[in-house]
């Protein structure tokens, strides 16, 4: 179920490629636009937030399936794809420098194949702590530190949210 988690991520972030290599200087005036940017930050904070425990984001049916021992390989493309959004906002300083790469060439074929291949990388470590997790978190004193661990990124999240909203209103200046 991995394999299809990661492929749905990758098709995501394909169409992200597509996007950008056909919008070309419209995708790098919204990505300059301070708009984008307190869009980009709150969406940011959000997820940090709930990372925090302020509130909890309920997952969908098809996620639940996927995270169960008999979900369906639909179900594990479908969290792979939905999770891409979510996954943006965490690799978004090379996510954004792609994108502005693919938005620059204009080339539907580079910027499908180079976020394609992105996503992949990017799945190889999901895959890895997904399938080596369960057992390292039997060590003692992991489970703790892996709460801790989230937590801290959680407080970074945020942080980098208030920065894209710090950026927004030096753009706007």
């Amino acid at each position: 179920l991995l394999v299809f988690y990661s492929i749905g991520l990758a098709v995501n972030f394909s169409i992200l490629g597509l996007v950008a290599s056909l919008t070309g200087r419209l995708f790098g005036q919204v990505q300059s636009s301070p708009i984008a940017h307190i869009i980009v930050g709150n969406i940011i904070i959000f997820f940090g937030l709930s990372l925090v425990g302020v509130f909890s984001i309920p997952l969908p049916n098809f996620s639940k399936k996927a995270h169960s021992e008999k979900g369906t390989i639909f179900g594990a493309f479908g969290l792979g794809f939905a999770s891409g959004l979510v996954a943006a906002p965490c690799t978004s300083a090379v996510l954004g420098a792609l994108l502005a790469y693919v938005a620059t060439r204009q080339n539907l074929l580079v910027g499908s194949l180079l976020l394609f291949t992105f996503a992949l990388g990017l799945s190889t470590l999901l895959i890895i702590v997904g399938v080596t997790s369960r057992e390292i978190l039997k060590a003692p004193g992991l489970a703790k530190f892996s709460e801790i661990l989230e937590k801290v990124f959680a407080y970074l999240l945020i942080l980098l949210g208030e920065y894209f909203i710090f950026k927004a209103g030096m753009l706007s200046i």
